[in-house]
């Protein structure tokens, strides 16, 4: 249907516009931020932090407790959420699962969560088993 030279010609022609495009807005990038949301300082767009600067949203270790780390989201209040975290590895060290433990609102029936991340692909037929110290065990789906 069409024939390689009409195709070169549509494609050149679509690029023209594009072309025009990126020739405008480097004309205008000179101007000052406009106050429709495209200034960085409304939209939230990062202007970049000194290093060691924690920046709202971002992640850090507050402790480490044998193979568990203590890590929390740096927030605007100041009141960081932290989890515990532990990467499980086999034998071989390739990580094998991640678990996380978190509290949960007060009033809940359980004082705390866990969050449990196994690769794709990993056969899990059967129900995952925890047990703390020397507590019984406890099977969950």
């Amino acid at each position: 249907m069409f024939g390689p030279l009409r195709i070169l010609a549509i494609s050149a022609l679509c690029a023209l516009p594009v072309a025009g495009l990126a020739q405008d807005q480097s004309t205008t990038a000179e101007e000052p931020p406009a106050a429709d949301g495209n200034d960085p300082s409304v939209t939230g767009l990062s202007m970049g932090a000194t290093d060691g600067e924690l920046q709202v949203g971002q992640t850090y270790i507050a402790e480490e407790h044998g193979a568990w780390q203590m890590r929390c989201v740096k927030s605007e209040e100041g009141k960081d959420p932290c989890q515990l975290y532990q990467l499980l590895s086999d034998d071989e060290g390739n990580s094998v699962a991640e678990f996380s433990i978190f509290n949960l609102p007060e009033g809940q029936e359980a004082a705390a969560g866990a969050t449990v991340v196994t690769p794709l692909e990993t056969l899990l037929t059967a129900d995952l088993r925890l047990q703390v110290d020397a507590g019984k065990a406890r099977r969950y789906p």
